[in-house]
């Protein structure tokens, strides 16, 4: 039997702000960055939520740390997750360091371009650079809260495959 997950309706519904600040091209650029900076924080408490209540699962213990990091590094840093000028060119390279506009919204993106000395909780900020190769466009930029999200939902994944097989 799989593992239950307490409240798996609010996964969508902590997703709804996100689909439309960040993903649809036809509404992202509609909202105000207090608006979308508010909805990002809402999910994120939303997604929280349903993490402690399954917190009983290995893997949502893991998610809801990753969840609270961000949280907390996005919300003292006026809602968007921090990246430094240096990820934010390696992202965007053929945009010139000088166009990042500090404190402002990074395109249409959940980030916001804040100099490292001036992030708060700068080693919980979107610090980490992958390329999936030299010459691909294909580039993330990610935290320390991602990779514990990640992770958790691995476990979550693992726990529920030995459940299935037990």
């Amino acid at each position: 039997m799989f593992p239950s997950i307490k409240l798996s309706w609010l996964v969508p519904v902590a997703f709804v702000p996100q689909l439309f600040t960040f993903f649809l091209p036809a509404t992202q650029n509609y909202w105000s960055d207090g608006i979308v900076a508010f909805g990002l924080i809402a999910s994120l408490i939303l997604l929280l939520v349903v993490a402690l209540v399954n917190f009983n699962q290995w893997g949502f213990r893991v998610i809801a740390l990753g969840l609270a990091l961000n949280l907390l590094v996005i919300a003292f840093n006026g809602g968007f997750m921090p990246i430094n000028p240096e990820n934010a060119s390696r992202l965007y390279p053929n945009v010139s360091p000088d166009a990042w506009e500090f404190g402002q919204r990074l395109a249409d993106s959940k980030d916001t371009v804040i100099p490292e000395a001036a992030t708060r909780l700068r080693y919980l900020s979107d610090r980490f650079f992958v390329a999936l190769a030299p010459v691909s466009t294909w580039r993330i930029v990610f935290s320390v809260g991602d990779v514990l999200i990640a992770a958790g939902i691995f476990l979550w994944f693992w726990q529920m495959r030995e459940s299935v097989f037990e």
